[in-house]
């Protein structure tokens, strides 16, 4: 995976969210929209970005952030978001244009490592009851990885390419109207079926569904980008040491050499 690579000038980042550095508590940052040289680690003021807000819910409160504890066994430099696998554990941010992936070039990628993987768990999405029509992505028991309009259809893998007690690398990306699913670098699905809804809900990561688990692991690195597909091969995933900030400086140097930006 080549992070160092500037993204094309038709793309931009709907959101970008690190993962790996608690604010306070339960502090999500989306750097999507600020200078890349206003980084959180230092305190900085973020500008532009959405607001990521964790649920609240009684057992349901959002994920924490914090070191794995075995980085051995995860290898997440730094923090890393927990969700504990509750229902209606998220982070939510209101609807935006930049969650209308159902048009265009696009890619959704992140690090997730899962402790167990007991049960459906929703990764992220704007559904939020079972058959609502709208889009989001998931996991099965059995390990298959999919996308889909709930109720609708959807693209899945094959059982058994998700597992726990493992660091995966996913992405889903669509090109044109391709839509793939890549786990670990590799090409695990490819089908023309509509997965993408333009939805009225807010976003969530987590438990989109009051009804469905969240993922029960670690997750860092989580970002969509608009107007690009990433990968539309199988590549080689590398593991999460070089930031995706590194692609956001690259851009932003380029963009103040063009004269683009003040």
């Amino acid at each position: 995976m080549d992070l160092a690579l500037p993204l094309p000038a038709s793309a931009r980042f709907s959101a970008l969210l690190h993962l790996d550095a608690p604010l306070g508590p339960l502090a999500f940052v989306d750097e999507s929209r600020g200078s890349p040289f206003q980084d959180y680690r230092h305190g900085a003021a973020q500008s532009g970005g959405h607001v990521f807000t964790p649920s609240t819910l009684g057992a349901a409160s959002g994920p924490s952030m914090r070191s794995p504890g075995h980085p051995g066994k995860v290898r997440f430099p730094g923090a890393a978001a927990r969700f504990t696998g509750a229902a209606g554990q998220y982070i939510d941010t209101p609807d935006s244009p930049d969650w209308d992936l159902s048009s265009g070039d696009a890619t959704v990628h992140y690090w997730i490592f899962l402790e167990a993987l007991a049960a459906f768990s929703a990764v992220m999405g704007q559904n939020r009851a079972t058959a609502d029509g709208q889009w989001f992505h998931y996991y099965y028991a059995d390990g298959r990885v999919a996308v889909g309009v709930s109720g609708v259809n959807e693209i899945a893998t094959a059982a058994g390419v998700m597992t726990a007690g493992a660091l995966h690398h996913v992405a889903i990306t669509m090109s044109g109207t391709t839509v793939r699913i890549f786990v670990d670098g590799v090409q695990q699905a490819s089908a023309t079926t509509a997965v993408f809804n333009n939805s009225a809900n807010s976003f969530r990561v987590g438990a989109n569904n009051p009804a469905e688990n969240a993922p029960n692991g670690w997750m860092q690195e989580l970002a969509i980008i608009k107007g690009y597909a990433r990968w539309t091969a199988s590549f080689a995933a590398a593991l999460p040491q070089v930031r995706e900030t590194v692609v956001k400086d690259l851009e932003w140097r380029a963009a103040l050499a063009a004269g683009l930006r003040a």
